[in-house]
């Protein structure tokens, strides 16, 4: 790349962006800006190069803004690959969305699996729902996914579908069960549920193979399993891709929040980071409180 031979700020800079695994297209992206809009003195200020790199960065992260509770019920579906942590991910979402801090229900969820080949997959959803008393309804095809959605609209706020994991590369079992969802209605949210240490080739091929799905959003979980985001962060910028949610770990109901540009930039290595002027640049947008890890 070009930047070897130009300023040493901007090979630093390029190594810190490869230390976090950007991708090769994302890091010349950033030099190329970056020789456009400083002067060859200004590339001396490393610390303010840094700092407006980091800034491009964030200003690169989409955050999924269609967070209401406008239609009743309103219906989520995740789907994903295989071992992302999906399951997991519904209990935590129906226990923020529908648990208040003091344990006392605030909405009416109904949890809904079509994981019937995984071993204690279904079982694992029902004790989840079990615990925070909502009922759980595990349907094998098309018909009874329609019939059970439909026998819980009346009285129901949120309702979360859980789906098989799927090898991405499998396009008849990604089809067919497209064709199964197709009973939850149309006004329904698809997120696409990611780890955060899946490889960048992978996360853009991944994305790609479940765009017949139309999701709405990106999930990123485990993100306690990598120090590196730039993966995640590259491909969902250059797919124009919005994340909506991202956990910590495996506790339910906390090790999760809603997504924000702040935490994935503090995730960075090698960056000096001033968190009070991030938060300041990119802040949330005061959503409802989720009983997320500080």
């Amino acid at each position: 790349m070009g930047s070897r031979e130009e300023h040493k700020n901007l090979n630093r800079i390029e190594d810190i962006l490869i230390l976090n695994d950007f991708s090769p297209s994302y890091r010349k992206a950033i030099i190329e800006r970056a020789k456009k809009e400083f002067t060859f003195e200004g590339l001396n200020d490393y610390d303010a190069v840094q700092d407006r790199i980091l800034e491009w960065i964030g200003e690169s992260i989409k955050i999924y803004e269609d967070d209401k509770f406008n239609l009743r019920p309103r219906i989520m579906i995740l789907v994903g690959p295989t071992g992302v942590g999906k399951t997991t991910t519904v209990a935590k979402l129906a226990a923020n969305f529908g648990v208040d801090d003091k344990g006392r229900h605030k909405r009416r969820v109904a949890l809904i699996t079509i994981d019937c080949y995984r071993i204690g997959a279904k079982q694992q959803l029902e004790t989840y729902g079990s615990v925070m008393g909502f009922p759980c309804f595990s349907v094998g095809d098309y018909d009874e996914l329609k019939k059970t959605i439909a026998l819980n609209t009346e009285g129901t706020d949120l309702i979360i579908v859980d789906t098989i994991g799927k090898n991405p590369r499998d396009m008849v079992q990604l089809g067919e069960m497209k064709r199964l969802l197709e009973a939850c209605g149309t006004l329904t949210e698809v997120h696409l549920v990611l780890a955060a240490a899946t490889k960048s080739s992978d996360v853009k091929e991944i994305l790609r193979h479940f765009e017949s799905f139309n999701y709405k959003s990106v999930i990123v979980t485990k993100l306690d399993e990598t120090i590196r985001s730039g993966n995640i962060i590259g491909a969902l910028s250059e797919n124009a891709k919005p994340v909506s949610y991202i956990t910590n770990g495996q506790k339910v109901p906390t090790d999760i929040r809603r997504a924000s540009v702040v935490q994935f930039l503090t995730n960075l290595e090698g960056f000096r980071v001033n968190r009070a002027r991030l938060e300041e640049m990119f802040p949330d947008r005061g959503y409802e409180q989720m009983q997320q890890w500080r």
